[in-house]
């Protein structure tokens, strides 16, 4: 045999045993006559791999992030905290980091899951697919498919019970972040997360079909789409809605609710409070602060204060409301009920 031909045959061996590594070790099973290397560019083929690169690019999760030297945040703040966090177990982490890279395709698609094989879903893999650990102490959430990537960061770090001792009638918001924290998206899809003392029947709502029968992935990327926007299309197998995403003008009619509730929030009046010289919260004598939300570069923001209790709870509502970023979509009933509930106390 010569020379040549003996280098051409093992080239073409490695080639092959490289193509067929590509399924990973917890690859599903082929379409009859479809061998590794047509599996791997089902996906990695460049048109493929182009949309899907352009599409990202939309989304918010490809932007650079910051707090990644906090070890609470870096979890859904870089790639590298994702990672970590996942391989552990869900565990917070101990030690910080000095840098963090943005969001790539790997921080979602692996074909190992520290050292174990990832999960195929759809046939593409999935880094982390197993039930979620509720950071508020919630029961584990469990979409049963790609969802619970999505939920490992979209869901509460705080619960109104954060600001709140439960002694006397006032509240003290002690934070210009306070609230849920954005995408809080997992607890409103449940009918959880906003303050029910205001309106008991609250507690036995639940969630929606939006978040038993369909799921984050089945609505925010029909056809692979990667923006993670999602479209009427998405919605249309089940209801008839407008471009806008809204159903019956629901989605229109809690936004008028919302701007009602903001309205009276913002005229609200508390005291002012300050740390003492042992770092303690105090109310600072003879002072009043106009909040517990103001209008600031084309948002509202939490205003630092004490305020009356039903006031308080009004505004964690709002702020669940507002954080979940859906205009009431992922559950009208939940979502409205609690602007409802809050609206009562100024009428």
């Amino acid at each position: 045999m010569g020379k040549k031909l003996l280098i051409l045959m093992l080239a073409m061996l490695f080639s092959s045993v490289g193509f067929i590594a590509c399924e990973g070790p917890a690859g599903p099973a082929g379409a009859t006559g479809e061998d590794g290397a047509l599996f791997c560019l089902s996906c990695h083929d460049a048109t493929a791999m182009d949309q899907i690169e352009t599409q990202f690019a939309q989304a918010g999760h490809s932007e650079a992030y910051t707090r990644v030297t906090s070890t609470s945040c870096a979890p859904c703040h870089s790639h590298e905290g994702f990672v970590v966090y996942g391989n552990n177990g869900q565990v917070p982490l101990e030690d910080p980091f000095v840098h963090g890279s943005t969001m790539t395709c790997g921080t979602c698609h692996s074909h190992s899951n520290n050292g174990s094989a990832a999960v195929f879903s759809d046939e593409v893999p999935i880094r982390f697919n197993d039930p979620v650990v509720m950071l508020t102490g919630l029961e584990d959430v469990d979409y049963g498919d790609n969802s619970n990537v999505c939920a490992r960061c979209h869901q509460p770090r705080r619960t109104w019970a954060t600001y709140d001792d439960g002694i006397g009638d006032m509240v003290m918001i002690t934070s210009s972040h306070a609230g849920p924290h954005h995408g809080n998206q997992v607890t409103p899809l449940m009918g959880k997360g906003g303050d029910h003392r205001l309106n008991n029947l609250l507690e036995g709502m639940g969630p929606t079909q939006h978040g038993t029968e369909s799921t984050c992935v089945s609505c925010h990327m029909v056809e692979g789409n990667h923006t993670f926007k999602p479209v009427a299309a998405a919605c249309t197998e089940c209801h008839d809605v407008t471009d806008d995403l809204d159903y019956n003008g629901k989605r229109a009619e809690i936004a008028t609710k919302m701007e009602t509730l903001v309205g009276y929030l913002v005229a609200q009046e508390g005291h002012a409070i300050e740390r003492d010289s042992t770092g303690t919260w105090v109310v600072i004598p003879d002072s009043m602060v106009h909040g517990p939300l103001h209008f600031e570069d084309e948002e509202y923001h939490p205003v630092v204060g004490q305020y009356d209790r039903n006031v308080y709870s009004a505004f964690w509502n709002y702020m669940t409301v507002m954080e979940d970023q859906s205009g009431g979509v992922h559950n009208p009933p939940y979502l409205e009920a609690l602007l409802d509930a809050s609206i009562l106390v100024f009428q």
